[in-house]
This record gives C-alpha cells, sequence and structure tokens, in this order.
C-alpha cells in the first residue's frame, strides 16, 4: 500500500521513508515558507519519496501553478505531486494561531487569484472557486502537473470525474459509497485511532459528538478506532477494490504543528510493520 503522511515538515521525509510511507501531505502556507523552493532544495535523490503539496486554489493562479510544477520536476522527475483543496476559513484560522510566526490580519480581505474568495469566505465560496480553478487548470496547453482533488461535496466530485482528475475523499464518504468512484483513480484519506489490542481501545476515552445520538451502543469502528489487526483488514479490503494510495493523519489538522506523540507513533509504528510484512 502506498502510504502518505498528513505532516507538516518536510524535513521529516527521512523518517517517514525510514517507517516505509510512500509520500508526505505538506500544507502551503505563509508561515511555512515556499515549499516549492525548499522541495527543490532538499530532495535526495537515494530517498525515493513523493512530496504531496496541498494547495488552495486562490493563493496560486493555475499557470503559475504548473511553473512552479514543471520546474521542480525538470530537476527532480516524479518527486512533486499537488492536491487541490478548498480550504477551511475556520481551520486556517486555528492553523495560522498555531504559528507564532504568522503576522497577517486575518479579519483583512485580500482577495484570491481568480477574485474576492479567501481562506474567510464560505465553503460554498471556497467549493466554487474550487470547481472554476479545476476547470482552468485542465484547459491549459501545457504540462499539467501530478495533482489530485480533494473531493468534499459531489459538486467537486462532478468537475473531478468530468476532467478525469485523481482525487482524495475521506474515508466517512468512501465508507459510505457517497460517490461512485468505480473508474476513478483515488485515495482514501482517514485520520484512525490504533492500538495493537483491544483492551488499549477499551482503555481510551470514548469519542462524543452527534453520532452517538444514533447509536444504540458504542461501536469504536464507527469513529475509526482500530486495533492494528482491524486496520490491516481495512488496507486489504481497499486493495481488493482498486484503492492502493491511502492519505494517513494522526491528528485534526489544527494539530498539525503539535500532533499527540501516541497517535503520531502508532500510525508510524503501524505502516511500518504492514509494509514490511505485506500485511498483519
Amino acid at each position: 500500500m502506498n502510504f502518505y503522511f498528513f505532516n507538516s515538515h518536510i524535513e521529516d521525509i527521512e523518517e517517514l521513508k525510514a517507517h516505509k510511507f510512500y509520500g508526505g501531505l505538506f500544507i502551503y502556507d505563509v508561515p511555512l515558507g515556499d515549499r516549492f523552493t525548499k522541495i527543490a532544495r532538499i530532495i535526495d535523490s537515494d530517498i525515493e519519496m513523493r512530496y504531496l503539496v496541498a494547495i488552495r486554489p486562490y493563493v496560486v493562479s493555475p499557470q503559475y501553478l504548473c511553473m512552479l510544477y514543471n520546474s521542480v520536476n525538470g530537476m527532480h522527475p516524479g518527486r512533486l505531486q499537488i492536491n487541490i483543496v478548498t480550504g477551511s476559513g475556520d481551520i486556517q484560522r486555528e492553523v495560522k494561531r498555531a504559528s507564532t510566526e504568522y503576522l497577517m490580519n486575518e479579519n483583512k480581505d485580500f482577495g484570491g487569484i481568480l477574485g474576492p474568495v479567501t481562506d474567510l469566505s464560505s465553503n460554498i465560496d471556497r467549493s466554487n472557486y474550487l470547481i472554476e480553478y479545476v476547470d482552468m487548470l485542465n484547459t491549459l496547453n501545457t504540462n499539467l502537473p501530478d495533482f489530485y482533488v480533494s473531493v468534499t461535496n459531489e459538486y467537486v466530485f462532478n468537475v473531478a470525474k468530468r476532467n478525469q482528475n485523481k482525487i482524495i475523499i475521506p474515508y466517512a464518504m468512501y465508507k459510505y459509497n457517497k460517490f461512485d468512484i468505480s473508474d476513478m483513480n483515488t485515495m482514501v484519506a482517514i485520520k484512525p485511532i490504533l492500538r495493537e489490542t483491544e483492551e488499549e481501545l477499551d482503555q481510551l476515552p470514548k469519542p462524543t459528538g452527534i453520532w452517538n445520538k444514533y447509536h444504540g451502543q458504542y461501536d469504536r469502528k464507527d469513529y475509526d478506532y482500530f486495533t492494528y489487526s482491524e486496520f490491516s483488514d481495512l488496507m486489504d479490503t481497499f486493495k481488493a477494490n482498486g484503492i492502493n494510495e491511502v492519505l494517513i493523519s494522526s491528528c485534526k489538522i489544527e494539530d498539525i504543528y503539535n500532533p499527540p506523540t501516541i497517535e503520531r507513533f502508532h500510525v508510524m509504528n503501524f505502516v511500518k510493520q504492514y509494509n514490511s510484512k505485506g500485511g498483519l
């Protein structure tokens, strides 16, 4: 299985390789500097890893994105990939507050490349912007980036399907067959809670939230709590269904700068065991 780790630190790529990951997903944001410049500078030709950079479309124009990608790809063919995301106003504010280097006034409207959309715009406005962006990107007469579209609603899914683009979908949408992905190149994104034994999982606090109202009893797998063995079975099911790429995270995006150590440890440990043995 080709596992990508949602990680904010490019410098961790050697650790990911040691734990049998295929690549890492990295945020493109003001406090972090230009990801493309940094990736081009530090890529080690001896470490065969993929650098997947998450781009909010109102930050970089389609034309400039192609220029950046082709410049890096010319030096390091096949190593750079792009993830086009809508972003989230609330999440972006939390991520930026977590960085002491972020000095921009979050209430100022700077506008996007194609119009007035910003991090603070509504989900609908940001989704519509992404749809226009993906359509425009696909029409450019140049070497297009190797990119995935993050799908969170049917309208974004439809534009990706129409253009035959690769997609990333949340595990919950995959699990409940939200979209027909039978003829699409799909990566599944999941944030599991992993422990080696059921006893360890049973000792964890039970998750809370609206879904508890609809369950007569607690079922940990409904909340993505898995033993290593159960998660291995899920990965085998993915592969049987043609899913060969998984984006795995050990924390919520707002905690990306300071992920829980124990969850990161179990994600790393599982991937290394799974890919070393071809399953558990």
